[in-house]
């Protein structure tokens, strides 16, 4: 079946019974809208968890999607493993992920023979006593931090001290690679912290995630800024009751009321949902070690600052890690370096920034424009796009409607579904207003296509007439966003971005082309960015080049390697510095990283406040050197995993890998390596796939590898592709080459040859046979 012919239904979860590809094994855990199920994936061949909607609607069909797309491409051992998005051929959507079994975060750091603690606790926790009707005036009375001390001793605290360090540690680590995403978890609590029974802690459910707002821009919400209060009331931050914009210190501040919970035995305030809102925003709750004894120092003190009322005053990541005295080993990776804004990203980059600025214009006077803007991996295509619609966005003067196609995704229309949801979230915002345009006569077929639009008042309403071809429905609904994009260009400029377009469909590709044909097409700017050396391989790029329509407007932006001086600007920029040791710090930078700002980043990381003088001598790390040292921090066997992905050279199942090397295949390990920057993580046909996350990276690995090592190397990876179905012939001749075992390798190529014309696969065989000559 087609993906176009794929409509959304409204299955009962509880009713499925599987697919060919998942087998339902049991549930796992049901809430209000989603269940999880615990299934075998025989394509994977292990076992993961399936979320899925209980019963579908359009509200809960947006929610899943954020909540997937808000951890895609953010890997870290301390926040829940995802695997793909997808939907079924009966039209039920559904993600996988790890499949994690242990206790909630409560459970794990209790003493086992800690009991619940007296109702006559030395220090009650505060209750809110208003008259009826003063309940948002009248101040609530600061509860008396010496009631009953004298009555009633102090009992100990139920935590196991040992245990809720090492597990705040683990959390503080996921929740600030997290903000290091620009995420927002917005329901942070004990029942969505899992600890495996290896000890590993996991923040789980993301339902209600977020980005950070970026650089003054309003954060997106799950609500579409509906007001609707988000979150559990016993654990947000006073701010989140009040509709202010989340930040990282609301997430610290539900686990400041963790930490109280499990040091005292009860939270730091009781109530109703308003009376704990006001309560939060006006008192404070007397300290745990006032609550219970045994208390140490430094976790009162830490609670007591995650608990503060202002934002402002609570610690940050990396203060609440240092707090709790995480290892460098442990710590999750530095923010972005230096004094790095907005404008470095322009850096070396203004002549692409002028042709961006002169398509917008030409949208803006009335013309439809594609831009297509390529590039190799890390040279800064998205950053650069996002920088230019922040500048075009900032005062209101544009509307971006922004998506990305998510290589982790099998839904119809891949490339452009996020952006339809946030279609979905500015349409929602203009019905709030009371400033909906008209809806086009079709709106029915569009939202036949991508549900999520039924949300929209009018848009659930609208009558689907009996009967219809599905071809001639989506032609409809192609003809109905573009009659609707034409509406929005005409109130205000507006710019349609998909990031990472090499990942998307043909059906993608359909919709975009009929929307940029002529005659009239739509008065905008569509923006895609794409790595270009997958322009030959991926079919939406070469449906999009095929079937370009004649007379449609398009243009193609290269982002390439900085020039020397402009490496060594934003070295310096990156610096936040301008002496004599910078300067030569950054010329030996911009040296190194042969203009990748990229590697411009990862080497000025590395020689903050490790590069010194001594008169005319400067120590600067080379890119060996940093690769080197990273290398040193390294377990053995996570040290000989990513020797096995350098030397691989290309995009290898994880699974092969972990085979090679003979370490049990380890989201943890992967994970890890990700975080440290030496890899990047994919999927390729249902699988993880990891590679190097930049070649020069890969280069330095393999060339620190004593020979002996790396022919051992090569012929580990040679024997375990040659054992997975499917081999790739030119691979494991060109491994078994490598290990030194040519006669071998000659036979393989030989035998591979004649099977690839046996499929008449004739130009592969032909360079087999080569090889075995």
């Amino acid at each position: 079946m087609g993906q176009e012919s794929i409509t959304y239904v409204e299955p009962v979860a509880d009713d499925w019974k599987g697919t060919a590809r998942y087998e339902v094994l049991g549930r796992l855990g049901k809430g209000g809208m989603g269940v999880v199920y615990e299934v075998f994936d025989r394509e994977r061949r292990e076992l993961v968890a399936l979320k899925t909607l209980l019963h579908f609607d359009s509200a809960g069909l947006y929610l899943v999607k954020q909540e997937f797309r808000t951890l895609a491409g953010v890997h870290h051992r301390n926040l829940v493993h995802l695997h793909e998005l997808g939907v079924t051929e009966a039209g039920q959507v559904f993600f996988t992920m790890e499949l994690l079994r242990g206790h909630d975060f409560r459970q794990y750091v209790r003493r086992p023979e800690a009991r619940a603690p007296s109702v006559k606790l030395s220090a009650p926790p505060p209750t809110l006593a208003l008259a009826q009707g003063d309940r948002e005036t009248a101040p609530p009375p600061r509860p008396d931090a010496t009631q009953g001390a004298t009555s009633v001793p102090k009992e100990e605290s139920p935590a196991n001290m040992d245990r809720l360090v090492a597990a705040l540690q683990q959390l503080a680590s996921g929740i600030h690679a997290l903000h290091s995403a620009g995420k927002l978890h917005r329901d942070i609590k004990p029942s969505n912290v899992l600890v495996t029974r290896e000890g590993r802690v996991v923040l789980l459910d993301f339902g209600v995630a977020t980005e950070l707002a970026s650089r003054g821009a309003k954060a997106s919400t799950g609500s579409a800024g509906s007001g609707e209060v988000v979150g559990t009331a016993r654990y947000m931050a006073p701010e989140q009751g009040d509709d202010a914009p989340p930040s990282p210190a609301s997430d610290w501040y539900s686990v400041g009321v963790m930490l109280y919970e499990v040091l005292v035995g009860r939270p730091p305030f009781l109530g109703s949902l308003t009376d704990i809102l006001v309560m939060k925003g006006r008192i404070d709750p007397p300290p745990p070690s006032e609550c219970v004894r045994g208390v140490p120092p430094k976790l009162d003190a830490l609670c007591r600052s995650l608990l503060d009322r202002d934002p402002a005053r609570r610690p940050t990541g990396l203060e609440i890690l240092a707090e709790l005295g995480a290892t460098h080993s442990s710590a999750p990776p530095p923010n972005p370096v230096g004094g790095a804004d907005a404008s470095s990203a322009f850096i070396g980059r203004e002549g692409q920034l002028t042709a961006l600025r002169g398509a917008f214009e030409a949208a803006r006077s009335g013309l439809g424009i594609t831009v297509r803007v390529g590039g190799a991996s890390g040279m800064g295509k998205s950053t650069v796009v996002n920088c230019f619609l922040d500048e075009l966005t900032r005062n209101g003067d544009a509307l971006a409607l922004r998506g990305r196609a998510y290589e982790r995704e099998a839904v119809p229309y891949k490339a452009v579904d996020s952006v339809i949801d946030a279609l979905s979230r500015h349409l929602m915002s203009l019905a709030e207003a009371d400033e909906l345009p008209p809806l086009p006569d079709d709106v029915w077929a569009l939202a036949r296509l991508f549900p999520v639009l039924a949300r929209i008042p009018g848009v659930g309403d609208a009558e689907e007439p009996p009967g219809g071809d599905p071809q001639a429905v989506r032609r409809r609904a192609f003809a109905a966003l573009r009659a609707l994009l034409v509406s929005l260009a005409q109130r205000q400029p507006l710019v349609v971005f998909v990031d990472d377009a090499q990942w998307g469909d043909v059906d993608s590709a359909a919709l975009l082309l009929e929307l940029v044909r002529p005659p009239e097409p739509p008065p905008l700017l569509l923006l895609m960015t794409y790595r270009d050396n997958e322009a030959a391989t991926s079919p939406f790029l070469v449906e999009m080049r095929s079937g370009w329509p004649a007379g449609a407007e398009g243009r193609d932006i290269e982002v390439g390697p900085l020039a020397t001086g402009d490496a060594v600007l934003l070295a310096l920029t990156l610096l936040d510095a301008d002496d004599d040791l910078s300067r030569r710090t950054a010329v030996a930078v911009a040296r190194e990283s042969r203009g990748s700002p990229f590697l411009v980043e990862e080497l000025v990381r590395s020689n903050r406040g490790l590069a010194s003088a001594s008169g005319p001598t400067l120590v600067v790390f080379t890119l060996d050197q940093m690769v080197a040292q990273r290398l040193d921090r390294l377990s053995d066997a996570a040290r000989r995993f990513l020797e096995l992905v350098a030397v691989g050279g290309r995009p290898l199942p994880v699974s092969i890998v972990a085979g090679a090397s003979g370490v049990d295949m380890s989201n943890d390990l992967v994970a890890l390596l990700s975080a440290r920057r030496f890899v990047r993580v994919g999927l390729r046909d249902s699988h993880e796939v990891i590679e190097p996350i930049h070649d020069r990276i890969r280069e330095a690995i393999v060339a620190q590898l004593p020979s002996a090592t790396l022919r051992e190397h090569h012929g580990r990876l040679a024997r375990a592709l040659e054992s997975a179905p499917g081999a790739d012939g030119e691979a494991v001749v060109g491994h078994l080459l490598g290990a030194g075992e040519s006669e071998r390798a000659a036979r393989f190529a030989e035998g591979a040859a004649e099977q690839a014309a046996a499929k008449l696969a004739f130009d592969h065989a032909a360079r087999l046979l080569r090889l075995t000559l």
